[in-house]
């Protein structure tokens, strides 16, 4: 075990549900529209964020002026909500289990993303992150939580007695109402981006990459994909992440990147765009 030890947790439910998230989202959002004097505001996503912002905008399209999903994990056979209009739970909550999962350094670092970069170098894309960039980004995750950074093992080889080298401490979901139902009722323009490598937004069985997919399934007009050369799910701390800061600002100043408001395109290492796919 991680902690060293097995307990029953002292709070035997999952966390966070989908309403929760959509409900702590839209306590944002009215914050930063009293706060700037704005009807709507720009929702940028990363990952399982597009669970919070799709539905979001679908639920309240009157405070939503646009999304920008990075890497998003989308499933069109997902799990539907109930009610006349999908959103409301399916089950009872808070459901039974736990309310945090647990992850190691390598778990993270060498497993999921470590995986992604050994497949960018093994295609021959040139030192696709600077060298300690993994150390650094652990380091700012353990300097965000400190029980998380005090819990699990020391360092694989470490002397008798080293420090812990922490855990990255993420709350357990149970999530419902994005799927090939809802994602069709975004009323909103959307940008997605994501790495041509990424396998963290995979739909089972573990072969296609959601992004395609939820851009087929948006019957919006003002839509753009981006597949990003030799970049993967973690992109924000890779050398392409110059790519995903250029786009994201071109699309939340102007609506549009390059002058493009639709399309799908692959985006090189040099940053130069081309109808995609290829």
């Amino acid at each position: 075990p991680l902690l060293g030890g097995t307990c029953p947790p002292s709070y035997p439910f999952q966390l966070i549900n989908s309403q929760s998230d959509w409900d702590e989202l839209d306590t944002v959002v009215e914050y930063i529209r009293n706060l700037r004097g704005v009807d709507k505001v720009a929702l940028v996503s990363w990952s399982q964020g597009s669970f919070r912002v799709g539905p979001y905008a679908v639920q309240h399209p009157d405070k939503v002026d646009s999304l920008l999903m990075y890497a998003p994990v989308y499933n069109p056979a997902g799990r539907a909500g109930s009610g006349s209009d999908g959103f409301a739970p399916p089950v009872t909550l808070p459901q039974p289990g736990t309310p945090m999962t647990l992850q190691t350094r390598n778990g993270l670092m060498i497993d999921r993303w470590g995986s992604e970069i050994q497949a960018e170098i093994d295609v021959g894309c040139e030192a696709p992150v600077e060298d300690g960039i993994q150390d650094v980004v652990w380091r700012a995750i353990m300097a965000n939580d400190d029980l998380g950074s005090i819990w699990g093992p020391p360092p694989a080889g470490a002397p008798a007695g080293s420090s812990p080298e922490g855990v990255m401490r993420v709350r357990k979901p149970f999530l419902w109402g994005w799927n090939a139902n809802t994602a069709p009722r975004i009323p909103v323009p959307v940008l997605i981006i994501y790495g041509e490598f990424d396998t963290n937004a995979l739909i089972p069985p573990q072969t296609t990459n959601a992004s395609p997919l939820l851009y087929d399934a948006i019957p919006q007009s003002n839509k753009l994909l981006f597949k990003v050369q030799c970049a993967g799910h973690f992109m924000v701390w890779e050398r392409q992440r110059r790519v995903l800061h250029h786009i994201s600002k071109e699309w939340l100043t102007n609506g549009a990147v390059e002058g493009f408001t639709n399309g799908k395109f692959f985006v090189d290492t040099e940053g130069n765009l081309s109808p995609f796919p290829l």
